[in-house]
């Protein structure tokens, strides 16, 4: 990182604004979908007890990782964030001056719905699984925007014991039962996943 883009991210996570943003989202998070929520939390206190060296973007988030979108009209192309935890959620926030109503709509493919997306809206989406993007806006106006998010390798890392799965293949002191119990959790994953998707009832 550059010293320059590190300046600009030093003032972005230390913003008011932004920080209060991310105690919101974590707090509806929590409020919303308990079981994942308390996954995310485990997962990060574990990987910032076991290298004492990293800090978290924030300390009122569970999310490890941010991105900032600052160009002034912010357009994504339709895609999936195949790198994030397949069953986790995601929140996405807007600001800017722009219409909602004639540009800056969130599109999520799968389900076939085009949402209008007002500056300071936050939503949260499985993005490794719905392909999104939004649409474009007005000359003039401006968009930006701030996803949180944590990566599926992050979840791996923990749970190959702080280490590359090629790593933890490798070791030495990996058993033969730490194998079986891989293979184990492996096949059940996709299911075990669906836990975390709250009902409505």
């Amino acid at each position: 990182m550059t010293a320059p883009v590190r300046r600009f991210m030093d003032q972005i996570l230390s913003s008011p604004l932004v920080r209060c943003l991310s105690g919101r989202v974590n707090g509806l998070f929590q409020a919303h979908n308990p079981t994942m929520y308390n996954s995310y939390a485990e997962n990060l206190k574990a990987i910032l007890e076991n290298d004492k060296t990293l800090r978290p973007n924030f300390t009122n988030s569970v999310f490890a990782l941010l991105t900032v979108n600052v160009g002034r009209r912010t357009v994504t192309e339709p895609h999936r964030d195949r790198a994030n935890r397949p069953p986790g959620w995601c929140p996405v926030s807007a600001f800017g001056d722009y219409d909602p109503t004639q540009g800056g709509q969130l599109v999520l493919d799968e389900f076939k719905l085009i949402i209008d997306f007002p500056s300071g809206t936050t939503i949260y989406i499985p993005s490794a699984l719905v392909t999104h993007s939004n649409t474009d806006i007005a000359p003039g106006e401006s968009r930006y925007s701030i996803t949180q998010y944590t990566p599926g390798a992050l979840f791996r890392w923990v749970y190959n014991g702080f280490r590359t799965q090629e790593a933890f293949f490798h070791a030495k002191s990996t058993t033969k039962a730490d194998i079986a119990r891989f293979r184990k959790d492996q096949s059940t994953r996709w299911m075990d996943s669906l836990q975390y998707f709250p009902k409505i009832l």
